[in-house]
């Protein structure tokens, strides 16, 4: 099996276009196996096929019933990586391409799943930043690391707060059509 592996970095809100680059893969033959961290797609290369994706956020213990209920309803899961879950169908034979969530309300609510783990992930980064113990312990360490270590906190608070905010008008969006 011949296996190819691809980068490509899109934010939570961009998953229209992450969708379509994949169904543009399957169209190359080349279709997806897993995904991986920052990006990482690994393909298997077959033959073409007109396929649609859709991705979903789902965590937690209900996710086989989950699953069972896409399944029956005609979609192959294809991966899973941090919540986000990856499903395929081919497209119909009169092009209509299938769809998970037919009304804005569901697509607002997976959004809303999105800024859940987008708050749940920010929060140690903001405990740990602004915590008393963290300044006591960076102040005897060398300047470098003191730096280094608050940048990567505050990085990783400023790139949840910029995803959450892309988020956000994103749902907006949907509210308004």
């Amino acid at each position: 099996m011949d296996v190819v592996r691809k980068f490509k970095f899109w934010w939570p809100w961009q998953d229209l276009a992450e969708q379509a680059w994949l169904a543009e893969q399957a169209q190359r033959g080349l279709h997806l196996a897993s995904v991986g961290m920052l990006g990482a797609y690994r393909f298997t290369r077959g033959e073409p096929g007109n396929m649609v994706y859709r991705m979903d956020v789902e965590f937690g213990p209900r996710r086989d019933h989950y699953r069972q209920l896409y399944t029956d309803a005609g979609w192959e899961h294809v991966a899973s990586y941090f919540g986000w879950q990856y499903w395929r169908t081919p497209r119909g034979t009169d092009g209509a391409e299938a769809e998970i969530f037919t009304d804005s309300a569901s697509k607002r609510a997976k959004f809303k799943r999105i800024l859940w783990y987008l708050g749940i992930s920010t929060l140690p980064a903001v405990v740990v930043a602004l915590s008393p113990g963290t300044s006591a312990l960076l102040r005897q360490e060398p300047l470098l690391i003191s730096v280094g270590v608050r940048g990567l906190l505050y990085g990783l608070i400023g790139l949840n707060l910029f995803a959450a905010f892309g988020v956000l008008s994103r749902m907006r969006r949907l509210r308004d059509l």
